[in-house]
């Protein structure tokens, strides 16, 4: 009701307007500093009824701030409960925060890491975390502002549901950014974990073969070439035994460093990590020592050395085809000085 008596005064003030300027000048009245005051009134009316307007349009109602708030806890509840449910239920004293993450076991590190195992690396889970805490305590701060604003009306339920919510979102941003600090200060752990778990499942049937046949290199080569082949259906290379070699040698890197930077802490993780770097390190050494991989290497050197011969015939010949250019370049302007010379002498 509000909302609409203020555009109707909008209205009726802004065609009201040039209504009376021209009954003004009809009547003659004489006065001008009336005129002014009149007309200054209306403008202020004008302005006041636009900056309510304004404020109507932009600002939300009370009802879009608790469903916003309800959008956002409900958000954060479905995204994130799950996983600190595992954290609370590793650590009977939930409230001591830090308790649970600076003395929290490996057992506990590893279910995380399962619960969270699909949700993308770790840093880009940290970072969506904090965007939920940001908008969280957003929505706190406008019901809290809302509650306060409206304290003669307190009696109206939505109003004690802006307070249940609110408490809701208090709590529930304990456990986050509990949960938040717990995953920074584990951040390698969940790292290491995530790199282990992509080159498990890449090199899976490789590192199976090589536990149960340590010692069978003609079985191993076979199942190698095999996966090396099937690498290539899924993805075309012209030298696939070096595509590989390459491919696993960036990931023996990558898992070096990425054990490197984890803490000692961490005995199991960094143990069984160590473990598939030593058999991606094997799985290398049947790749680049089989008679597949050096005929790659010999055909690619050959061909790259015909690249190179091609591109210094190439270069000659467009230095030769430039020294022509200058050259025909060169003989037409001493053919036009000769015909110019001619001409004078005649």
């Amino acid at each position: 009701m509000k909302q609409s008596l203020i555009l109707a005064s909008i209205i009726f003030l802004t065609y009201s307007l040039p209504i009376y300027s021209r009954h003004h000048t009809r009547c003659n009245l004489g006065s001008e500093a009336a005129a002014t005051c009149v007309l200054g009134g209306a403008a202020v009316a004008s302005a006041y009824g636009l900056y309510k307007l304004g404020s109507w349009l932009f600002n939300p109602t009370d009802e879009n701030v608790l469903e916003y708030a309800k959008s956002s806890y409900h958000e954060a509840l479905t995204k994130y409960d799950k996983i600190y449910a595992v954290l609370r239920d590793g650590n009977p004293s939930i409230s001591n925060s830090d308790g649970i993450i600076y003395n929290s076991s490996e057992t506990l590190l590893y279910q995380i890491g399962l619960e969270k195992h699909y949700d993308g690396p770790t840093q880009n889970y940290i970072n969506r975390l904090n965007n939920t805490l940001s908008t969280l305590e957003s929505r706190k701060k406008k019901l809290t502002e809302r509650i306060n604003t409206q304290y003669n009306n307190e009696s109206l339920w939505i109003y004690d549901q802006m307070r249940v919510y609110r408490k809701k979102i208090e709590t529930i941003l304990s456990g986050l950014y509990i949960l938040r600090d717990y995953l920074n200060h584990h951040k390698n752990y969940f790292i290491l974990f995530e790199l282990e778990s992509r080159l498990i499942d890449r090199y899976k049937q490789e590192c199976d073969e090589l536990s149960r046949h340590p010692y069978d290199d003609p079985y191993l080569n076979n199942v190698i070439r095999r996966s090396i082949m099937m690498h290539q259906t899924q993805s075309y290379h012209h030298y696939p035994f070096i595509y590989y070699a390459d491919m696993i040698s960036r990931d023996i890197d990558s898992l070096y460093n990425a054990i490197r930077y984890c803490s000692h802490n961490y005995q199991n993780r960094r143990a069984c990590s160590q473990d598939l770097y030593n058999k991606l390190i094997s799985i290398k050494g049947i790749v680049v020592s089989s008679h597949e991989y050096h005929t790659e290497l010999v055909e690619r050197d050959r061909a790259e050395l015909q690249e190179r011969e091609l591109a210094i015939q190439q270069q000659q010949l467009n230095a030769l085809y430039q020294q022509n250019q200058l050259l025909n370049r060169y003989t037409q302007n001493n053919q036009a000085d000769i015909t110019i010379t001619t001409e004078f002498t005649m």
